[in-house]
């Protein structure tokens, strides 16, 4: 293993160690998937409740896998994530920049202070984000490191691995399926990318098996081929309805509500979950249809806010978001500068250079996409934050590069 990546892994162990033992108070979730897993666990019931398609399986399941720990371990069930996605941030920057540039990488990732403090918490979206960046560091692996293209020198497991990572994103969080289809897509149809093509088919392979399982469940289970989850509709109706963006100015979320501000048909839809999901997801159409200046107003918004980092459920002098808001605005700015750096580094000008802003344009897409139409949260950019830690690396490198590195370069 290269030193660079091991000095990466074990900065995140140390840090994210830390973490769970002193400064989260609550590593549980932010979503049902605790529930869930404790239900099953239990009682060998995937459920929420009477529901039994309302969230992807990939979080349940790995908590219900770490509820068998013993209890002192289990705020630490996420360490190992972390390190998965601090890892794969930094063998990305290694194979493409070089050591140097990985380096500040990884400890952009390792040191944000989201990830400082969110890390270890279970939750989807950076389980589900992990799995996505070793799926894009495999496919980088897979291409020649620089000259004409020849035979891809990637290992079969190598393969067989980015398409397992790719299936367990895939039941993790719907973002990964948009993401990494569209992925999969490019590289098995763009011919500068020929070596990647078995780990791209692996990749979708993945992808496909496991929709296909998971939705072959749910029709056996609720009686409908639901590739999501059946809390889709109402994340979707909620986000976009006029009252989200009071919603967020007044708690933080778009899915808390005052009383009497959603209509009653709206709350209790008559049928069961499906049912349910399919109300919410035509009211929200027909709202996006009837008052498409709103809803856009309110997607901005929405991005804006989740970009920000700012959360108005507490105070905005309050150190989460004095910290939280400073360090995103930082690493925003810092990544914008980075883009220059980037276009004129000679490792971008490479099959896997291009692999990677190809893979940054894709996540980026999908994740203003789904900023834009779903909740809000630093949470949500998770996936697209390690191209800015990327970019970001690239503009500290050129500002602070060796003199005589900085002379070669003029010359």
């Amino acid at each position: 293993m290269p030193r660079v990546l091991t000095v990466a892994l074990t900065s995140c162990a140390v840090v994210q160690l830390l973490s769970a033992t002193w400064l989260v108070g609550d590593y549980t979730t932010p979503n049902v998937s605790r529930e869930i897993a404790e239900q099953l666990v239990a009682t060998g019931e995937y459920a929420n409740g009477d529901a039994r398609a309302y969230q992807l399986p990939g979080e349940p399941l790995f908590i219900a896998a770490g509820l068998h720990l013993p209890a002192p371990l289990r705020p630490y069930l996420h360490v190992p994530v972390v390190m998965l996605f601090v890892g794969s941030v930094t063998a990305t920057a290694l194979a493409v920049w070089g050591t140097r540039v990985a380096a500040l990488a990884g400890g952009l990732a390792t040191l944000d202070p989201f990830v400082v403090a969110h890390g270890p918490v279970w939750d989807d979206a950076m389980l589900a984000a992990s799995l996505e960046w070793l799926v894009i560091a495999l496919l980088v692996h897979a291409l020649p490191v620089a000259g004409p293209r020849q035979a891809t020198r990637s290992r079969p497991g190598h393969a067989f691995v980015a398409g397992l990572a790719a299936a367990g994103a895939a039941i993790t969080r719907l973002h990964s399926q948009w993401l990494l289809t569209g992925l999969a897509v490019i590289t098995l149809s763009r011919r500068r990318f020929t070596a990647a093509r078995r780990t791209a088919a692996a990749i979708a392979i993945g992808l496909l098996l496991a929709v296909g399982v998971w939705g072959w469940r749910n029709t056996n289970a609720v009686g409908a081929f639901i590739t999501g989850s059946t809390h889709d509709g109402k994340t979707f109706f909620e986000s976009t309805y006029s009252t989200a963006r009071g919603a967020i100015l007044e708690n933080g979320v778009a899915q808390h509500f005052e009383a009497g501000k959603i209509p009653p048909p709206a709350l209790a839809p008559a049928g069961g979950e499906v049912e349910m999901n399919r109300y919410f997801m035509n009211e929200a159409w027909r709202h996006i249809a009837a008052h498409p200046f709103d809803v856009m107003v309110t997607a901005v918004f929405k991005t804006m806010v989740s970009l920000a980092g700012v959360d108005f459920g507490r105070p905005l002098t309050s150190p989460r978001n004095l910290v939280g808001v400073g360090a995103n605005l930082a690493l925003l700015l810092t990544s914008v500068a980075g883009i220059a750096a980037w276009r004129r580094h000679s490792g971008s000008a490479t099959d896997r250079g291009r692999l990677v802003a190809t893979a940054a344009m894709t996540t980026a897409l999908t994740t203003f996409a789904l900023l834009a139409a779903g909740p809000v949260g630093l949470r949500y950019r998770i996936s697209l934050a390690g191209f800015l830690y990327l970019a970001a690396a690239l503009a500290l490198h050129v500002r602070f590069r060796p003199p005589t590195e900085a002379l070669s370069a003029r010359m």
